[in-house]
Parts: structure tokens; sequence; C-alpha cells
């Protein structure tokens, strides 16, 4: 019993997940250095300061910790055009949105609003924390009664309130975004995924975790046999 407690003990006390940060909304004056910006899937076309994907395409978002996530979008179920929203220098951005419709001249679709859909897919099954947002006026301040979706998988959707941090505390490799879809306003629930926080179990917790359930196994299967005896 004693061997069991302390394996115990030892697996709860290691590292379970190491967390990343995706910063969507840090699109700033180029010259800082400091910019969270795509890997790949960047359009040539687009407004001014911001930053999209090809319609149909993917921004590909890379973290320190090894994460990439891929950002696509969808309007009324046909291909968009995902984009990293900017402020005019020395401001930070948005987050991330979507244009059903684009004008590199005068466009302010860049959101996520009715009929619009971001899908995040990472590059592996991460444990997911919280997610920012900001609004259309680029602040993460909602007024109650404004409400998000979440989905995993495109289909069954979960409703939550809007806020300028909401965590979620799931598991998953995609998680797609859309507005409460019943308001009488379409554009009242309108927002920006401005961050997400997600992690991934250490490769040293499996091997505890096999190696623990392993000499379990060895305690209990000793047992057994001392009782037969």
């Amino acid at each position: 019993m004693r061997i069991i407690h302390a394996l115990w003990v030892v697996l709860l006390a290691a590292p379970v997940a190491q967390a990343q940060t995706f910063n969507f909304w840090n699109l700033t004056a180029p010259t800082t250095g400091s910019n969270f910006l795509p890997t790949s899937g960047v359009s040539g076309t687009c407004t001014s300061g911001d930053i999209c994907s090809s319609n149909g395409g993917a921004l590909t978002f890379s973290a320190t910790g090894g994460i990439s996530v891929a950002a696509s979008g969808t309007y009324n179920g046909s291909s968009a055009i995902v984009v990293q929203d900017h402020y005019a220098a020395p401001e930070t951005g948005a987050g991330l949105g979507v244009y059903h419709t684009i004008n590199p001249i005068n466009s302010s679709d860049d959101n996520v609003t009715f009929g619009e859909v971001l899908k995040l897919h990472f590059s592996q099954a991460v444990q997911l924390g919280s997610v920012g947002f900001n609004n259309d006026g680029h602040t993460a301040t909602f007024a109650s009664g404004q409400y998000f979706q979440y989905s995993l998988d495109g289909t069954n959707w979960t409703t939550k309130a809007l806020a300028g941090s909401v965590n979620l505390n799931l598991t998953t490799q995609d998680i797609y975004f859309r507005t409460d879809g019943t308001s009488a306003v379409p554009t009242k629930d309108q927002f920006y995924v401005s961050s997400v926080v997600a992690a991934v179990p250490e490769p040293e917790t499996y091997a505890m975790m096999l190696a623990g359930l392993g000499l379990m196994g060895a305690v209990v299967r000793r047992r057994s046999s001392a009782k037969q005896v």
C-alpha cells in the first residue's frame, strides 16, 4: 500500500502540461520586432495593415513551445478569408476575424460576425485553457447579453457569454467559433479572437504514468500470488 501511495504522490507532482500562448492581438509596427505573425499562408491581397489568408486558405501561427495552429474561415458554409486585424501603429491589433467579402480599399468586415465561422486547427491535441476576445471597437469589454458559440466538430455548438477572457478547459485539436446566431441584430455579438492559451502533456509525464501503471500491476500480481500460496 505504501508503494502505491508513494507512486501516486510522484505522478501528481509530475508536470502535466506546458502552457503556450497565441497572442493574435500582437500585431504592431514591424520595427518593434515583437509581433506575433503568421509563419505561412499570407496572401498579398488585403486591406492596408491587416494580414489575410487566401480565400479558403489558412494563416498558420507557431508558439514558442512548438505547437502550431492554422486559422481558417467560412461564410454560410463557403470558403472565406481569415484576417489578423491591426490598429494604426504604434497600437496593437485586435485579433483574428473573417472576411466574407474583401475590398482592399474599404472593408470593415474583419471580425467574426453573423454567418461567419473561424476555425482553429492545432498541430496536435491540446488542453485548451482560456480564449481571449475583443469587441468590434477593439477592446475587451462586452455588454451583458452578448454571446459566442464554440464547437469541436463544426456541428454541435455550445453558447457562452462573451468576455475579455473565457475559460474553456477542454481537450481538442479543432475548435470553431461563431456568433450566437439567434440575435435579432446580426452584428450585436461580433468579436475577434484575440488570444488562445493551449498546453500539451509533457513526454516524461506519459513515460512516468506507464512506468507507474506497470509497477502497480506488478504489485497486484504479487499480492494475488501470495494469497494463492
